[in-house]
């Protein structure tokens, strides 16, 4: 595997990216930014990415699943 290409900052959160996953865009970030998630409650990130939504979600998630068909962000 190659190594992370960049690296993104968000939150109090450092997140690695390889070159091959998709980055978080505005419509990432305006959902980071609204999403409610309530103590625990399980949550499933379906295409994940670089794992933004599924790490913020587990602030206060009993359970998160975080899948991606990309073995890339799944390394992520």
């Amino acid at each position: 595997m190659p190594y992370p290409s960049k690296r993104l900052h968000f939150d109090n959160y450092v997140f690695n990216i390889y070159e091959e996953v998709y980055d978080p865009a505005e419509d990432s970030f305006l959902f980071a930014e609204n999403f409610e998630v309530k103590e625990g409650e399980q949550v499933l990130d379906l295409g994940t990415g670089c794992g933004l939504l599924g790490i913020l979600a587990a602030k206060k998630a009993e359970r998160v699943v975080a899948v991606d068909f990309n073995p890339f962000a799944i390394r992520c």
